[in-house]
């Protein structure tokens, strides 16, 4: 368990990519349990916005890391975690909103809970803060 916890905190293009499929998953059990279709692209276009959100939060995260502005590990629950669902989930919302879509409270409600607990959950069990130390370390010394 600690590879599996170090590997997922030193390369958080594991935690993007858990996060995306996650989305998928979100889009794809919402059509379903809506006996609406199930094809790859149906799924793709009902979770594009949210993908679209979740690139952006992630870019914020990584660049707010990057600049130094505040120290943001996308792997980490608080705050990048936090940032990332909440960005995550308000603009997939706004960004259904702007192409005509419809977004009624009980949506957001299990769009904000279902997003949140997949989420956190990974970085709450995965993210190891030792790790983290150790690369952010080598990532100080390699910039000197």
């Amino acid at each position: 368990m600690k590879a599996i916890r170090a590997g997922y905190t030193r390369h958080p293009w594991i935690a993007l990519l858990l996060d995306v499929a996650i989305v998928i998953f979100f889009a794809t059990r919402g059509r379903a349990s809506h006996d609406l279709g199930t094809g790859m692209l149906e799924i793709l276009l009902t979770a594009m916005p949210f993908l679209l959100a979740l690139v952006a939060a992630w870019i914020f995260v990584c660049a707010a890391g990057q600049l130094r502005i505040v120290l943001l590990a996308p792997t980490r629950l608080w705050a990048a975690g936090v940032i990332i669902w909440v960005m995550t989930v308000f603009g997939g919302v706004g960004i259904r909103l702007m192409t005509g879509d419809t977004a009624a409270m009980p949506f957001v409600l299990v769009t904000a809970g279902l997003l949140g607990a997949l989420f956190l959950l990974p970085r709450l069990l995965l993210h190891s803060d030792r790790a983290f130390a150790e690369w952010l370390e080598e990532r100080n010394s390699s910039a000197a």
